[in-house]
């Protein structure tokens, strides 16, 4: 009993940070949990089911706008240690700067060529002038999150700043919603939640930049033209971009897929919440991998290959675990969860449920196979078959989704993810054969 007592102790020592991290981390979740139930359905109540599908669909937008970073701020993470260590801190965010300001460039003509193109594509005509009024109130979010993301990525990677990236969560998830639910009930105009979305991102932005200040002053200096950046990083810049936005993408590809297929907004929001029950225990399953992604980055720093392999496996196993009694519960329980939650405004399907929460099963996978990936640097190895998912999934979304309908779309997220996992688990076993001292 004595030396029982005294493993666990050594346990918990050890694993200290992690357990912090962990709790914080967790009851950040919880708290957006309870505010995201409350205001669903309240929005719902307000708004309707009609409504707030176009509402859906201009956060779909805005997320897919935000993706216009093209991997250079993940990039950033690799580039801020080389060129620290080298005593060229100065040009990093020089040339990181002039990226930034490229970017902001791109972004302004997606944005142009959505405003005009996407209502004449999307079937919701008599939506098209609030659509358009909320996309261009929720455009200065997107820009202030792009801006945010350089300076996030090298904090929670090389600066190991865990609680900002919580206290992150907190302002975009716990805090937005409770000013949605506020605004929306004050004012009951839909307009109040770009306007929202854009507030919280301008607050999150400029929290960062005073806590990246006081860690590290940021030099911009005299810009000059920084294209040769460019050229020596787009290449490892657009494989971790790939591999990191490819669930992000289809994700947010379905709700626009079947605004396109009938241009019914009430069934955008079916869709959205029959996937709301998984999506919250996947933040659950998800964290502990976040949480263990720097001390990857550590590892490999260090050149300790038998450590990332052990801690991959750890993490594969609790993963599998966790999101197989997920799928098992949300199958039996799911549909009465949801009714009790949502009954009077949307009608759920117990099967579409079962289906959505399949696809937990080979995100936490997929999550786990992602932070192998990028910390070892083999996504280059692998951007062909992740563009391959996306593509994949597009085509059998369009084609399921007209043969059985929203079942099809879960299936084809399900499907094309399978076909990168097993593909990077072949990696992986390479991997372990590699570096596995026998």
């Amino acid at each position: 009993m004595k030396n029982t007592f005294e493993k666990l102790s050594k346990l918990l020592s050890s694993n200290k940070k992690f357990l912090q991290y962990n709790l914080f981390s967790y009851i950040v979740i919880l708290f957006n949990i309870v505010t995201t139930i409350i205001t669903v359905r309240s929005n719902l109540d307000i708004l309707k089911a009609d409504y707030y599908g176009t509402w859906l669909i201009v956060l779909s937008i805005s997320g897919l706008l935000g993706l216009v970073h093209l991997g250079f701020s993940t990039i950033g993470v690799f580039n801020h240690t080389k060129y620290k260590n080298s005593g060229k801190l100065a040009l990093f965010y020089n040339s990181a700067f002039y990226v930034l300001l490229l970017q902001l460039g791109l972004l302004l003509s997606i944005f142009a060529g959505i405003y005009f193109i996407a209502p004449s594509i999307i079937k919701f005509t008599s939506h098209i002038p609030i659509f358009r009024k909320m996309l261009c109130l929720a455009f200065p979010g997107v820009i202030f999150n792009v801006m945010s993301g350089y300076l996030e990525m090298i904090m929670y990677y090389n600066f190991k700043q865990i609680y900002h990236r919580n206290i992150l969560e907190f302002l975009r998830i716990g805090l937005q919603n409770i000013c949605f639910l506020i605004a929306l009930w004050y004012f009951r105009d839909i307009e109040v939640l770009p306007i929202t979305y854009s507030c919280i991102a301008a607050i999150a932005f400029g929290f960062t930049v005073f806590k990246y200040s006081r860690i590290e002053k940021i030099a911009i200096g005299r810009l000059v033209n920084h294209f040769s950046y460019i050229k020596e990083n787009y290449k490892d810049a657009l494989s971790l971009w790939i591999l990191g936005v490819s669930t992000v993408i289809i994700s947010q590809a379905d709700v626009l897929f079947i605004s396109s297929y009938k241009g019914n907004m009430a069934m955008v929001a079916m869709y959205s919440q029959s996937f709301r029950l998984q999506e919250i225990a996947l933040k659950f399953i998800k964290k502990i991998t976040e949480i263990k992604i720097p001390k990857l980055y550590s590892l490999y720093n260090e050149k300790n290959y038998e450590g990332i392999i052990k801690l991959i496996n750890k993490l594969l196993k609790i993963s599998f675990i966790l999101s197989i009694s997920t799928f098992i519960f949300f199958t039996l329980f799911g549909k009465p969860i949801l009714d009790f939650w949502l009954k009077n405004n949307i009608e759920f399907d117990q099967h579409l449920i079962m289906v959505a929460s399949t696809l937990c099963i080979t995100s936490s996978i997929h999550w786990v196979f992602w932070g192998f990936c990028t910390t070892t640097g083999i996504q280059k190895e692998i951007v062909h078959v992740v563009i391959i998912e996306i593509i994949l999934n597009f085509v059998l979304s369009y084609i399921l989704l007209r043969a059985i309908g929203l079942y099809g779309l879960c299936l084809a997220s399900v499907i094309s993810n399978l076909f990168t996992i097993i593909f990077i688990a072949k990696k992986f076993k390479s991997y372990k054969k590699i570096h596995t001292v026998v």
